[in-house]
């Protein structure tokens, strides 16, 4: 099983590394649709262990990384593939739309 992984200013980079395809998933504690589409992720990262990595970065906490990627609204999905960003998800979405987004990344 695959974990989700935590990111910040600090690490973001590192975290990013070593895996064909990443969910970056900016959130805050106080946003409640991100709440809710967390267990889509752990669902997701679960179950493309080989294929994706799942990070969270807490926008509250990593205000460079937040500006770097202009996220101007939560929840924003980034979904990076060979160190690009291939495209966005911005607002609460339900797993079958976070599948599709990945399936077209590739």
């Amino acid at each position: 099983m695959s974990e989700i992984i935590t990111a910040n200013d600090g690490n973001f980079e590192s975290s990013i590394q070593g895996s064909p395809t990443i969910i970056v998933d900016f959130w805050a504690p106080t946003c409640m649709p991100c709440r809710l589409m967390e267990p889509g992720l752990e669902k997701i990262a679960a179950s493309h262990p080989e294929k994706v990595r799942v990070v969270k970065v807490n926008v509250n906490e990593s205000p460079k990384t937040s500006s770097r990627f202009f996220v101007r609204s939560l929840p924003t999905l980034l979904f990076i593939k060979d160190g690009q960003v291939k495209t966005q998800i911005v607002g609460a979405v339900n797993p079958v739309q976070i599948e599709k987004a990945l399936s077209e990344v590739g």
